[in-house]
């Protein structure tokens, strides 16, 4: 309706200007860029979530990582359930013995190891106060005692196995058998009881090779004398103190005299009132012994070898078997100990791989082989050095550091493919499963197949059916024991030909490294051992800067460092484990910074001068004939990752050169040009994007302000002089080589700032200076002897004025001048005379600055100009106080 209202007029009226087009196009262009901004957004986000099975993944940056360890839901009654339900109770204690002996390695491996190496660690020996020997001892108590049930809990477990194998493999005729055991070998349960004598070995000799922990245990025995004789005065009842000094003499007893091992092996694993038999057990003393040296016999054979994996390990396992079996049995094979003996003497094959291995499995398993044997010449040769109190020459110390750093590159590169590992692992272990079905299911046929009843075949039978059921799932450590310990007792009988039986063993080995592949990778590249030979550290970064090529390779070198940190967290020794981390870290960042940092923030400082100064007469910097390193590599790094901050050279570099430069500009201002020259010389040459000074090139051209002058005139007259000839005030004296001096810009850049209204302020001050002055010149006029005297001169002057060319003669002023002196001297040696030339100069100053801002606040009022090139000369004249004669050259104007 309001469209019919418009009159034709109107219609004819309206027109198109284009401001709508030109609002549309306006808005389609916003639009446009708002799509190309969401469409990179959205490639960003697709990019980061992309599931791509190529992409690499950062070991230090990435918040997250993949664990490709299978866990294991069902419990060993599920997992163990055939129709057999006497193989069902063997295999289920043996696995459950076997589960529990794991748990006892990792948490020694974990907890007990690390507690007990990094005691006393982070409390130097010079910061020492009297007392905190004992004060870390008595925090460590609480630690001995988990360690004391540990041990029991140890013992323990080494007799259950023991009883439940002799059991099985008993001698005794009358007793009734649970299965049949000829040819049956439970080699996993000998193995499993080798790694646990093996943690108690490996704490006996952490124990006896800790003299620190053996003084304040000392220290701390000595102190509870003390406290024994007077309870009262450590606040301590009396009778708490006998049974806590009985529980430190058990604690030592078990834990400090080295006879952890010992004391498990002289248990009394002959049961009393008709229990388990073991000493006199042929039976068990027989398979004992026969599993020992089929273990040893695999071990030997693969040591040194290229595909060796575990079986160094094996061997202090080995030779506590050896002892537990004298111990209970008395009886020795002197042939097989004399093996035992001589396989220290098997020298280490150091051949390189050869072959190609064709497919996924036999790489990550060659990376396992690569990173195990690394682990080993180093941890080898480090502690040997050390055991043998030999110093490493630099030649030995870089090659070790080299091995460390293509450890860590080793598991640097499985991080990074953990895309492509974690694609992989399912898809080898289930086709290495595959394989071991297809061989069981053959051996099975054929046990099907013999017609002929027994209990032993029996057994055979539900054994290999079990290793069939379990393989059909996930390959978690339990299914995987479970299968190993079924075929100890389905391999008996000849089910398995020769030929069939090894290869089976091959798959099933290469079944335990795939399953575990990313927690073995962890466990042979970790480097905490690092720790107790950081000596090497200074050396290898003095390397690394002469072969700055190689500078990336700083980045494993601190992996390797890192390791350190989770070891440390179990010490108990101090207040808080973060008192030894933050000893660890100022350590290695002191070393950092002297043997690598500072050094290169010089050298590049000191390039970067003589580059400069090429037009100089400077040393010969031919590289051809002097060599010269290439620094730049060392920009090119991403920041390393140390505890919780990065470390970035190139910034840390740029920090240096920005403050060096800028102090030194601030100290010679003339030189700013030399410096931005370095700048940019660093930029071009390094990458090193620096920071603009911003400083003046010559001197600050604000000067002192009028009105400071004005508030302080004072003052200024008083310090400053004033040269008529080039117009300038310079200040009277200074403390150090420099004057100040004032002109007429520092003038115009105070009234540019404050603006003309400054001149009342300056005209009141300089009055009131003035009156004050002027009194004082007059009270000087009228003082009688000094009035005499000039009365005298002029008389004098107006007679002789006419002879000497209306000159004042030097003979007569130089008499004035005696005379004044004989009326007085100040302590500085000044006449009155003196001081009346001083106040003149201070009143003619005043003046004179009083007509410098006068002229130029006009010469602003008459022009629109901003002042910002005041050339101005002013023309002023002295003024004349009533004297006739010449200023001489000493006056102070």
């Amino acid at each position: 309706m309001a469209l019919e209202t418009l009159s034709p007029d109107w219609e004819f009226d309206r027109f198109d200007d284009g401001s709508q087009k030109i609002h549309a196009e306006v808005q389609l262009k916003n639009y446009g860029k708002f799509l190309e901004e969401y469409t990179s957004q959205l490639r960003r986000i697709e990019d980061a979530l992309d599931d791509s099975v190529g992409d690499v993944w950062d070991f230090n940056l990435d918040p997250i990582a993949l664990k490709l360890l299978p866990y294991e839901q069902s419990s060993l009654l599920e997992l163990i359930n055939t129709e057999n339900k006497v193989l069902n109770k063997v295999i289920t204690v043996y696995a459950a013995l076997c589960c529990e002996i794991k748990k006892l390695k990792y948490e020694a491996e974990t907890k007990f190891y690390n507690g007990l190496l990094f005691y006393g660690e982070g409390a130097t020996d010079s910061s020492m106060v009297e007392g905190d020997s004992q004060i870390q001892m008595g925090r460590f108590i609480s630690f001995l005692q988990e360690l004391s049930c540990f041990v029991t809990r140890c013992d323990e477990v080494v007799m259950n196995v023991i009883h439940q194998l002799a059991v099985l493999y008993t001698s005794n005729k009358n007793a009734p058998k649970i299965i049949e055991t000829s040819g049956v070998h439970f080699q996993t349960m000998y193995e499993h009881l080798g790694e646990l004598l093996t943690v108690l070995l490996t704490l006996d000799e952490i124990v006896d090779n800790h003299a620190t922990l053996k003084d304040h245990w000392t220290m701390y025995k000595r102190l509870l004398k003390s406290v024994h004789h007077n309870p009262s005065k450590f606040g301590i009842q009396e009778d708490k103190l006998k049974p806590f000094e009985k529980l430190l003499l058990k604690l030592e007893g078990q834990l400090l005299d080295g006879m952890i091992f010992q004391a498990c092996i002289e248990q009394q694993f002959d049961s009393l009132n008709g229990g388990v038999a073991v000493s006199k057990n042929s039976t068990f003393a027989e398979e004992f012994a026969h599993s020992i040296r089929t273990i040893f016999a695999n071990v030997e054979a693969k040591l040194g070898e290229p595909s060796e994996i575990d079986q160094r390990d094996k061997y202090v396992g080995i030779c506590g078997l050896f002892v537990l079996h004298f111990q209970i049995f008395r009886t020795v094979d002197k042939k097989f100990y004399k093996s035992l003996l001589d396989i220290g003497k098997k020298e280490q094959r150091m051949d390189k791989f050869s072959e190609d291995l064709s497919n996924r499995c036999n790489v990550f398993i060659q990376g396992f082989l690569y990173a195990y044997s690394l682990s080993t010449i180093i941890k080898t040769t480090m502690n040997l050095y050390m055991s043998m109190q030999k110093p490493m020459t630099k030649t030995s110390v870089k090659a070790l550091c080299r091995l460390v750093e293509l450890l860590k590159a080793i598991e640097h590169t499985f991080y990074r493919r953990s895309m492509v590992v974690a694609d992989s692992v399912t898809h080898i272990t289930q086709h290495l499963q595959h394989q071991a079905l297809n061989s069981i299911s053959v051996a099975k046929k054929r046990v099907i197949s013999d017609k002929k009843y027994s209990e032993q075949r029996l057994d055979v039978l539900s054994a290999l059916v079990l290793a069939e059921n379990t393989l059909n799932g996930p390959s978690t450590k339990q299914r995987r024991l479970i299968v190993s310990l079924a075929l100890s007792v389905g391999t008996q009988m000849k089910t398995f030909k020769d030929e069939e039986l090894l290869p089976l063993q091959v798959v099933m080995k290469k079944l335990d490294l795939i399953s575990e592949l990313k927690e073995r990778i962890r466990t042979q590249c970790d480097c905490c051992f690092l720790y107790w030979h950081r000596a090497v550290f200074p050396i290898y970064l003095d390397d690394v800067y002469e072969n700055a090529v190689d500078a990336s390779r700083l980045q494993y070198m601190f992996s390797a460092l890192r390791d350190c940190v989770p070891a440390m967290m179990h010490s108990r020794h101090l207040e808080s484990y973060e008192v030894l981390l933050e000893c660890y870290d100022k350590e290695i960042m002191e070393v950092l910074n002297e043997h690598l940092l500072d050094k290169l923030c010089k050298e590049i400082e000191k390039d970067l001068r003589l580059s400069v100064h090429t037009h100089l007469k400077l040393d010969d910097r031919n590289p051809y004939r002097v060599g010269m390193k290439d620094l730049a590599h060392f920009f090119s790094l991403n920041p390393i990752r140390f505890f919780n901050r990065f470390i970035d050279i190139k910034v840390y570099v740029t920090h240096y050169l920005d403050k060096t430069f800028y102090n030194l500009t601030t100290v010679a201002l003339h030189d700013w040009a030399t410096y931005s020259e370095m700048r940019n010389l660093a930029t071009q040459r390094y990458g090193l994007i620096m920071t603009e000074a911003h400083l003046p090139s010559q001197t600050l051209e604000q000067g002192l302000d009028v009105l400071e002058i004005m508030r302080n005139i004072h003052v200024f007259v008083s310090r400053y002089l004033y040269n008529l000839n080039n117009q300038i005030f310079i200040e009277r004296t200074s403390n150090n080589k420099h004057l100040n001096t004032i002109n007429i810009r520092h003038i115009a850049n105070s009234i540019r700032t404050h603006g003309t209204g400054i001149m009342n302020t300056t005209v009141n001050f300089t009055y009131q200076f003035l009156r004050k002055k002027f009194y004082i010149f007059s009270q000087f006029m009228y003082d009688e002897h000094i009035k005499s005297r000039l009365i005298k001169d002029i008389r004098f002057f107006r007679e002789v004025k006419d002879q000497n060319d209306h000159k004042y003669p030097f003979e007569r002023a130089e008499k004035f001048n005696r005379g004044i002196r004989k009326l007085g001297m100040t302590p500085d040696g000044q006449s009155y005379l003196d001081q009346f030339r001083q106040l003149i100069s201070q009143i003619e100053a005043s003046e004179y600055d009083q007509q410098w801002v006068q002229g130029i606040s006009q010469l602003a009022k008459r022009s629109d100009s901003r002042l910002s090139k005041p050339v101005l000369k002013l023309n002023l004249k002295l003024p004349f106080w009533g004297y006739g004669w010449e200023r001489s050259k000493s006056s102070a104007l």
